[in-house]
């Protein structure tokens, strides 16, 4: 969750600085559409799931690892 206020890029540049593997983006236009995207940081993958998929998002994150 970000708190500081920063811009995407800004969030980007920190997980990549801390190697973080994945990262969600949830914002008002995410809640809306009761859907988010997870980001694979290393093979730059992209894929948007529904708030209810968890399992989908665990197989998307363990087939990139």
């Amino acid at each position: 969750m970000e708190v500081m206020e920063r811009n995407i890029k800004k969030n980007l540049e920190y997980a990549q600085k801390r190697a973080i593997g994945f990262i969600a983006f949830i914002g008002e236009q995410e809640v809306k559409a009761k859907a988010f995207k997870v980001k694979d940081m290393q093979g730059r993958s992209e894929k948007e799931f529904a708030f209810n998929d968890i399992k989908e998002v665990f197989s998307f994150i363990k087939g990139h690892h």
